[in-house]
């Protein structure tokens, strides 16, 4: 496993009306700010971070896919009809 290259730091603000949690990326080499994320939880501001991450080290996945999901987001393997 390689070393870190990069720190993403969390943070959550209570005063936001939306995507109260960001997750902000720096370069470790030079402490420059790459990249914010924000989202619902900090889960989800994370994910957008390491998405990111992927981008930037060329391992993101460059084909997309079709996804079906239940009202509550769940993501399931059933195809409508």
């Amino acid at each position: 496993m390689s070393e870190p290259t990069y720190k993403i730091v969390t943070e959550h603000d209570p005063a936001a009306t939306y995507n109260p949690w960001s997750a902000r990326i720096f370069r470790l080499s030079d402490d420059a700010e790459l990249y914010v994320g924000y989202g619902d939880s900090e889960q989800e501001a994370l994910g957008q971070a390491q998405a990111r991450i992927a981008v930037y080290t060329g391992t993101e996945q460059n084909a997309g896919r079709t996804l079906y999901a239940t009202e509550d987001g769940t993501i399931t393997d059933q195809v409508p009809a």
